[in-house]
């Protein structure tokens, strides 16, 4: 049985894989066309994707592991 950690692995894979290479570009090369607001809107999410990717699976991890000691 597939945990959930490994689940949500894959999932961030595909995220990243959009966003950092599809998203991010279009977003930079729409910037140097002179339409900002899209580009300053995405610098913060792609600032904090990784985080949020490490504190989430970190929590499923945790979660995991509890239940393995109830058990």
């Amino acid at each position: 049985m597939i945990s959930k950690v490994d689940r949500w692995k894959k999932n961030y894979l595909y995220i990243f894989i959009v966003f950092y290479g599809a998203i991010m570009p279009l977003s930079f090369y729409l910037f140097k066309q002179g339409y900002t607001s899209l580009f300053y809107g995405l610098v913060p999410i792609a600032v904090a994707l990784p985080s949020v990717r490490r504190n989430h699976l970190g929590l499923l991890e945790r979660k995991e592991e509890s239940m393995k000691r109830i058990r």
